[in-house]
């Protein structure tokens, strides 16, 4: 699994003029997102959605409806008002219990060998998550080997000295938890969801892999075939993606963040078992790994489990200081297109062909009184790109 920001530019973008238009003199405004069913889209009111607004430090409910700014002579019908009085009062009355976990303690040590513990008491289910983030993502990759903090992602799911491979999944499936991975650009993360009886098993295998992991010819191919299948029905496939990637690539200049974290094919398909065992010894060690636990256990029974398992693990080298670079003063405009022509889509028997889902921009985007619904057009660095579908 692969993550990312989601916002493509350097910084949050501010409202656009018809936000800034909503309401004008609105200090504050909350707004809850109702999921309304849409009506039929060959006339009438495509959606309805509501904002509780704080003005003048009182509390009132109003309903939203998708039309002209000028238009605010509406009024809610019974079960939308319904919906909003049901909203606040989950509002109100699900705070306090959120907020009430242990008085919110949260507790944090060190083991012996430089690993961080982080342990989140919350004792309303009896479950617990247990993750394991390293600091090591995509941004850290050498030059020329992008995807590979991702590709061993996937290859910790492989055999070590004490277990075989897939050994730890059916563990995991046996009693009914959960587990998984994912890769972002500053860290890669493994978690498991079990009932707190099976921490320590947990512990154990995760220990495990952190120090005793064992690969083989046909590991290293079969995983890098997923990545690049992957790759291909992600990005090569989806146009929105494409050019997210490439406004990425042009926006950023200097930045590690220039590059997708899942890589660029040309180089995932040269990454190799050297490559994974190089960033594996470096940074898989329990001095560059913090241990987060949070769920129904107490801290006094995270330590000694954390002791026993990974406190065994060797101690890594001590790391240098992350690379990141500055990003140059920019002064130029720079505009990305994505012709269809570009748009590669793979040939799915038995018709040999395929048709893409692309999203499309209305020519001339509606006002409305209430937060603008997902917008349907590529949107980057406040530029907007339409693309218009066909068969490739």
């Amino acid at each position: 699994m692969i993550t990312s920001p989601s916002n493509i530019a350097a910084g949050l973008l501010g409202p656009s003029k018809d936000e800034a238009r909503v309401r004008p003199g609105t200090m504050k405004s909350l707004f809850i997102w109702l999921g309304a069913a849409r009506r039929s889209s060959h006339g009438g009111r495509r959606g309805r959605s509501a904002f509780i607004k704080m003005r003048n430090k009182s509390l009132c409910l109003e309903p939203c409806l998708s039309t002209s700014h000028h238009n605010r002579s509406h009024r809610s019908s019974p079960r939308l008002r319904k919906a909003f009085i049901a909203t606040t009062l989950a509002l109100v009355t699900t705070a306090p219990a959120l907020a009430a976990t242990d008085g919110g303690k949260v507790t944090d040590f060190l083991l012996d060998n430089g690993m961080e513990v982080v342990v989140i008491p919350d004792h309303r289910a009896p479950i617990v998550t247990h993750m394991v983030w390293y600091k090591i993502g995509s941004a850290d990759e050498p030059p020329g080997k992008s995807g590979l903090a991702h590709f061993l992602e996937r290859l910790m799911f492989k055999a070590t000295t004490n277990h075989a491979a897939g050994e730890f999944d059916r563990a995991v499936s046996a009693i009914g938890g959960y587990n998984n991975a994912f890769t972002a650009y500053d860290y890669t993360t493994f978690l498991e969801t079990v009932a707190p009886s099976a921490l320590g098993e947990m512990m154990g295998f995760e220990a495990d892999r952190m120090f005793n992991l064992m690969l083989n010819d046909d590991d290293i191919k079969t995983e890098r075939d997923v990545i690049l299948e992957e790759r291909r029905w992600r990005r090569e496939t989806n146009p929105h993606a494409l050019l997210d990637e490439e406004v990425n690539a042009t926006l950023r200049q200097n930045q590690p963040y220039r590059i997708p974290v899942i890589g660029w094919m040309q180089e995932m398909e040269k990454l190799n078992g050297t490559d994974a065992f190089t960033i594996y010894n470096k940074y898989y060690r329990p001095n560059n790994a913090v241990l987060v636990v949070a769920g129904d256990v107490e801290p006094e029974t995270v330590k000694a489990l954390a002791e026993k398992t990974y406190g065994k693990v060797v101690r890594g080298p001590d790391l240098p200081p992350r690379n990141r670079p500055v990003e140059p003063e920019q002064n130029t405009r720079r505009t990305v297109t994505l012709p269809m022509r570009a748009f590669r889509c793979r040939a799915f028997p038995p018709n040999g062909w395929c048709r893409p889902i692309i999203r499309q921009s209305p020519a001339r985007p509606r006002r409305s009184t209430c937060w603008p619904r997902s917008s349907a057009a590529v949107t980057a660095a406040g530029y907007i790109r339409s693309l218009s579908s066909s068969k490739a």
